[in-house]
């Protein structure tokens, strides 16, 4: 009782877990007196391996990066110590208590757990905070009726939903399921203790049995072939540990397998590759990016009833239908949003990039549609590789786009000279792809206004009967004064309202 009591679990929980760490080989039972008990209880302590385990775990919680809220709302960046400390002095927490919750929260708002304990998680939320996503539902409906594959990953840069996707989906599946979310800490084997206990309570104790010694997974993937079949297993955050990508590639060379494994990360994972996703067919991949206009004003209007229609529009415009940005805008002022919302991707994932990937970004962020290599003539393939496996790059064919939120952001960064030079760049690059509305669309940003007006003049009414009147007039409305060509523009573009007119 003395652990369920401290932890603030029951019983029944705080036995399965001792159970577990039993079979892993981290605990030792054995039974001994107890202060004020009048017979011998049992009692558990680590043994070494499991003090070595705690003591990596400890590690890891002073050095982690998590966010502190004070009262007035605002947040500040600090290492797991300096939040360990707020807890136990500002919240009188047990030390045990404090190192949980860091390890546990990537932010902490000492208001909240003064209140509650711990903040409400995905799996608690109500139905309410779930917009859009259809289309991602309907796809997951049609694959749980399919046959192969059997791997999905739900892909996407942080905060963007994956684990609310994958948590409603789950409502949907009708059998039985295994939730994991997946910490730092986590093993191939923890994380088949927890599917021996998972598969205990389906009255199938084989995989148990396997467990305690040296695993041999031979043995273990013929067991979870048999005995999860007809189960949906969910791995949250495969990212968090690399040694989990090597169990996932468990059941990818798992041939007949008949349960459903749905993994999401923010990166994409080394165990597979895209022969596995084209030509096996061994992985399916789902990668998210904002929701759409319909499920931002659903989300708006929830928070705000009384947003007008216009303040919805620019707010799906600034934050691409992020839902995580949504959130920090409708919480804060919009300039406060996106210094907050570019500070928190800083620490997630912006932090790692190089200055050869930033520049990279930066270049790719002013395109409006996708684009070839070329559009980064210089840069290393591994780069853009290694960015398409971040997810910030999204490749299609031969071409690259930049994420929209990552794209938003880096576009909202660049100062008057390099907004300049990107737009130059670009411009050069449809020079060579013969897009002649992109290139006068990047030379007018770029300010080579004669560059631009005399492509007008050459090209203008070959782009305008492409169904762009409309925008070849605006731009040599915008033109006429800041060029000598002025006359000549002006007879272009009475010219093509005349052929607008007769169509």
């Amino acid at each position: 009782m003395g652990i369920s009591t401290n932890l603030g679990i029951s019983r029944a929980h705080a036995a399965i877990e001792l159970k577990r760490l039993k079979e892993m080989g981290e605990v030792d039972e054995r039974v001994a007196h107890v202060t004020k008990a009048k017979t011998r209880r049992k009692v558990y302590f680590l043994n070494l391996r499991g003090e070595n385990r705690a003591r990596e775990m400890r590690d890891y919680a002073k050095e982690k990066k998590v966010r502190i809220v004070d009262p007035a709302g605002e947040f500040e960046v600090v290492d797991g110590q300096m939040a360990i400390n707020v807890l136990k002095t500002d919240l009188n927490l047990s030390e045990a208590k404090a190192y949980e919750l860091v390890l546990t929260n990537a932010e902490i708002d000492p208001q909240d757990f003064s209140k509650v304990g711990k903040p409400a998680s995905p799996e608690e939320e109500g139905e309410e905070d779930f917009f859009g996503r259809e289309g991602e539902l309907e796809y997951f409906e049609d694959w749980f009726g399919g046959i192969e594959p059997r791997i999905m990953m739900v892909l996407g840069i942080p905060g963007v939903g994956k684990t609310r996707l994958v948590k409603r989906l789950a409502l949907n599946f009708d059998g039985p399921q295994f939730y994991h979310s997946i910490k730092e800490w986590d093993t191939p084997e923890l994380v088949l203790g927890s599917l021996s206990a998972f598969l205990e309570t389906q009255g199938k104790k084989a995989l148990k049995a396997k467990l305690g010694g040296m695993i041999d997974w031979d043995d273990v993937a013929r067991i979870l072939k048999r005995d999860l079949r007809g189960c949906l297993l969910v791995f949250d955050d495969v990212h968090k540990s690399r040694k989990l990508e090597t169990f996932l590639g468990v059941f990818k060379e798992m041939d007949g397998f008949k349960g459903w494994v749905v993994a999401t990360s923010r990166a994409r994972p080394y165990f597979y590759d895209t022969r596995d996703t084209l030509l096996r067919r061994k992985v399916e991949e789902c990668q998210l990016t904002g929701v759409n206009y319909e499920a931002t004003e659903k989300f708006v209007t929830h928070s705000d009833p009384k947003a007008s229609n216009r303040s919805i529009e620019n707010i799906y415009e600034m934050t691409t239908g992020h839902p995580l940005y949504l959130e920090f805008v409708l919480a804060r002022t919009e300039k406060k949003a996106r210094t907050e919302f570019e500070n928190y991707l800083h620490d997630q994932i912006l932090s790692e990039l190089s200055a050869v990937d930033e520049n990279t970004l930066r270049r790719l962020s002013v395109h409006r549609y996708p684009v070839t290599k070329e559009a980064v003539e210089g840069t290393n393939s591994i780069v853009l590789k290694n960015l398409t496996r971040m997810l910030l790059l999204r490749e299609e064919g031969e071409t690259y786009s930049v994420n929209p939120t990552i794209g938003s952001i880096f576009c909202s960064r660049l100062d008057a000279q390099q907004r300049k030079e990107a737009h130059s760049m670009a411009a050069d690059y449809h020079l060579k792809t013969e897009d002649h509305f992109e290139r006068l669309h990047h030379l007018v940003e770029a300010g080579r206004y004669p560059e631009a007006a005399r492509l007008c003049l050459k090209k203008g009414e070959h782009m305008a009967g492409d169904n762009k009147a409309e925008e070849v007039l605006e731009f040599i409305e915008f033109l006429e004064p800041k060029v000598k060509y002025a006359k000549r523009l002006e007879q272009l573009s009475e010219k093509i309202r005349g052929e607008t007119k007769r169509k």
